[in-house]
């Protein structure tokens, strides 16, 4: 059975033009943790839960406080400076957002699909270079550290797939 995509640019908290229950799947990535306040997140995320089908499909790729302040943990081991959020960044609290939506959402998947490159990437590699400095992200540590299966929770950055309930 062959289907037909549609795609729809808007502004997540302003989706008056979208029609309710119209999508299979809506997908964001990095969209929620460029608005500036929780408020927005949640509002943004009733919007998309009206603009799903019933039992629609959330894929949300989205940054995290809790990885990263893991990430932090392991860097401070070694004495390295912590990543700090960009102040254009409002990082989200996984465990109080599912919380937060669980009355809209069911959670299918959580894939922390980049936590084993990001542990390497932004130790080992940082550790390696400090007399120069500078990392290298395009070092031949990363590129393997990006083929390795993902283990443990150190990536910012995950995918959670979500039901609409």
């Amino acid at each position: 059975m062959q289907g037909v995509a549609h795609f729809r640019v808007g502004d997540i908290l302003n989706l008056d033009d979208i029609c309710f229950d119209e999508f299979d799947i809506i997908i964001t990535s990095r969209c929620l943790i460029n608005l500036t306040s929780i408020q927005d997140q949640l509002k943004a995320i009733k919007n998309i839960h009206l603009a799903l089908k019933p039992n629609g499909i959330y894929l949300m790729m989205e940054n995290f406080i809790e990885p990263l302040q893991n990430l932090n943990n392991a860097r401070s081991r070694y004495n390295l400076e912590p990543i700090e959020i960009r102040w254009h960044n409002l990082y989200i609290n996984q465990e109080q957002f599912l919380d937060q939506i669980s009355n809209l959402f069911s959670v299918v998947k959580i894939d922390n699909f980049a936590s084993t490159y990001y542990l390497i990437s932004r130790t080992l590699n940082a550790i390696l270079n400090l007399k120069d400095n500078k990392v290298d992200y395009n070092s031949t540590l990363n590129e393997l550290a990006a083929k390795l299966p993902s283990f443990g929770d150190f990536s910012p950055e995950k995918l959670i797939v979500l039901k609409k309930v």
